[in-house]
């Protein structure tokens, strides 16, 4: 049963992927990036150009980049709300009226998000800082360092973050 659900999962990782890539090439005829500029190990500072540098950073928390027209996005964050919304950072893409309608509708507060505001030219989707499918999640630790990078529409695991952040 275990390896169904790992091949569903690496399944429907495929299929995001293969589908943000294509919808890329549709919009701009153009391949994504061959170096992602999001990648485990990589300081928040140097992530989107260092537009997420200003982030206070001192504990460990997950970290989940999010897309507001991606359905296992808000899937994502149905999860998050039914198991108490833990502490964690959120970095929406897109326009900032339709990012801060997403974080609305979904009570984000203070301090739990971020937008990527496409609006002001620094980023105009996911796939400019080499995020090519949504939803991804990341350790951040106390370093302000991304730790475990993955795809896939659930929420980091408690027993990750121990691993990552003890």
């Amino acid at each position: 049963m275990k390896n169904l659900v790992k091949a569903s999962t690496v399944g429907l990782l495929l299929s995001l992927l293969v589908f943000q890539v294509e919808k890329r090439k549709e919009e701009g005829g153009q391949d994504p990036p061959a170096v992602s500029l999001l990648r485990s190990g990589t300081p928040l500072r140097e992530v989107g150009g260092g537009i997420l540098s200003d982030f206070p950073v001192g504990e460990c928390l997950p970290a989940y980049f999010v897309d507001p027209g991606c359905p296992a996005c808000r899937e994502l964050v149905a999860q998050w709300d039914a198991a108490g919304r833990p502490r964690s950072l959120w970095v929406v893409a897109g326009l900032a009226p339709t990012a801060k309608e997403f974080v609305t509708s979904h009570g984000f507060g203070k301090g739990e998000y971020h937008v990527f505001d496409s609006g002001s030219g620094s980023v105009t989707r996911l796939a400019s800082v080499g995020i090519h499918a949504a939803p991804t999640s990341a350790v951040l630790d106390t370093q302000g360092v991304l730790q475990r990078l993955r795809g896939g529409g659930s929420l980091v695991e408690p027993g990750v973050l121990k691993e990552y952040c003890h």
